[in-house]
């Protein structure tokens, strides 16, 4: 994921002429896009093009599964 952002930004800071020492102020600033709206794109391409999931991507997700029951069975009730 990291290795796509920064391909991203550096894409489009080459695209703009954003020298690499004003890095963290386009990132701040909205001329760089977004990590959340990079992360969506990236999970929907892993969606439609499951290889780019990576070897051990169900072992993730069951894992994933397995903490947010542990942390949802702690959670108290609202009603």
């Amino acid at each position: 994921m990291m290795l796509v952002v920064k391909t991203i930004h550096d894409f489009e800071m080459s695209m703009f002429a954003i020298p690499q020492s004003a890095y963290y102020h386009a990132l701040f600033s909205d001329k760089l896009s977004s990590i959340k709206t990079i992360d969506r794109v990236w999970r929907k391409m892993q969606e439609e093009h499951p290889h780019l999931r990576g070897e051990d991507w169900e072992e993730r997700q069951i894992l994933a599964g397995r903490v947010s029951r542990d942390i949802s069975a702690g959670m108290p009730t609202l009603f």
